[in-house]
C-alpha cells in the first residue's frame, strides 16, 4: 500500500509519499514554491489507483457543490 499527499498550483498537481524519509522536507519546498495541500491523503495499492482516487474524490466534491449551489438558490439561501 501507498499512501500519497497531492498538492496543486494552479493546474498543477503533484504528490509526495507519506511514508518517504523526505516528506516534510519536500512539502515545505512545494509549498514555497506556491502548491497547496489538495485534501487529505490517499491510500490505495498504487499510485495510480491513488490518483484515480483523488480524482474521483474531487468530482464528487464538485457535484455535491453544484448540488448544494442549486438548492440554496431554489430556497434563496445567502
Amino acid at each position: 500500500m501507498v499512501t500519497v499527499q497531492f498538492l496543486q498550483k494552479e493546474t498543477t498537481l503533484t504528490y509526495i509519499d507519506v511514508h518517504a524519509a523526505t516528506y516534510r522536507e519536500e512539502l515545505v519546498q512545494l509549498t514555497e514554491q506556491g502548491f497547496v495541500v489538495s485534501g487529505k491523503p490517499v491510500t490505495a495499492e498504487t499510485i495510480k489507483e491513488c490518483l484515480a482516487e483523488y480524482k474521483n474524490r474531487d468530482e464528487v466534491t464538485v457535484k455535491e457543490y453544484a448540488i448544494l449551489s442549486v438548492v440554496c438558490a431554489l430556497f434563496s439561501v445567502a
